[in-house]
């Protein structure tokens, strides 16, 4: 089987062969494939040459590298390199993105913000609109390219301390137009990704109600249960997540984050519909060698069969 279609029956709530495993990024390339062949030096001799293409290309030559590597099974792709991951990586899944559908608060301290979906809705809800239009036509672009899963529509909605938002307004400005986007997506035969830290356990039924095919990342530090979301919803979305980038891999032992990968597997992949992922991204504090664990833990006790 291959990646792609292992992501594919995981994003149709099936199981494949094994659980597909995914990160958005992995920032610790060189302890684990050794040196960019594009030093920052040479890639700001190369872009004043006006050869950024070359470095933007050699680099993603570097992260399939490494993709393979970890046996990872779907891979982030601008648009202008899609041919490119086709040439190289033509066995992987790739995930393209699209627009936002509302203005989001970065914090619950984002005042300025958070007031307008209280005394601004006129204007609000107008934008809302014309940024899904907009989030609509780059997914066609998307599609039109050759993707087949777009991560859009939202992004960080909720913190460690619940959503940005009183629930009502994500029922009110924001999951209406989600809706839109995720029923223009499927009419193009394509999936819809959303990522979200923090805890959305008050607005997870409005989010999955959208219409949505994956949330990422079920964030174990904000007490997202993943056998709860699970449970509750993995009949109808596909769920990614969730060993914990923010303590486990940073700063456990190789034997938590072993212990922690096979808890989500086991948790999550029964009936499929799971892919593994870290909470987040491996990010630059994560030892090689807790990234390598979690890596290798999903490729020996994720098999279906």
């Amino acid at each position: 089987m291959t990646p792609r279609d292992r992501i594919w029956i995981a994003l149709e709530k099936g199981e494949p062969d094994r659980v597909p495993m995914f990160e958005f990024e992995v920032q610790i390339a060189e302890k684990i494939i050794g040196k960019s062949p594009v030093s920052p030096e040479e890639a700001i001799r190369l872009k004043e040459k006006g050869k950024e293409k070359e470095v933007k290309e050699r680099n993603f030559e570097y992260k399939v590298k490494l993709w393979k590597k970890l046996g990872y099974d779907m891979i982030s792709v601008p648009r202008d390199l899609l041919p490119l991951a086709k040439q190289i990586a033509p066995e992987l899944a790739y995930l393209g993105g699209c627009g936002h559908v509302s203005p989001m608060p970065g914090s619950m301290g984002d005042i300025e913000t958070i007031r307008r979906f209280y005394f601004d809705k006129v204007n609000l809800r107008k934008q809302c609109r014309e940024m899904a239009l907009k989030a609509i036509e780059g997914a066609k672009a998307e599609v039109e390219a050759g993707f087949e899963i777009i991560r859009g529509g939202l992004d960080d909605m909720a913190g460690k301390e619940g959503p940005y938002l009183a629930p009502r307004f994500y029922d009110e400005f924001i999951f209406p137009n989600l809706a839109r986007l995720a029923r223009a997506i499927h009419r193009m035969g394509a999936k819809l990704l959303v990522h979200s830290d923090g805890d959305l356990r008050p607005i997870l039924d409005g989010l999955v109600g959208s219409g949505i095919d994956a949330l990422h990342s079920i964030d174990p530090s904000s007490n997202m249960d993943i056998l709860e979301v699970k449970e509750k919803y993995g009949d109808r979305i596909c769920i990614l997540g969730n060993v914990d980038c923010a303590w486990t891999l940073t700063w456990e032992s190789v034997d938590r984050v072993i212990e922690e990968t096979k808890a989500a597997i086991a948790r999550a992949a029964p009936g499929g519909g799971y892919v593994l992922s870290s909470s987040n991204v491996i990010h630059a504090s994560v030892p090689v060698e807790n990234a390598l664990a979690m890596v290798e833990t999903g490729h020996k006790f994720g098999r279906y069969i």
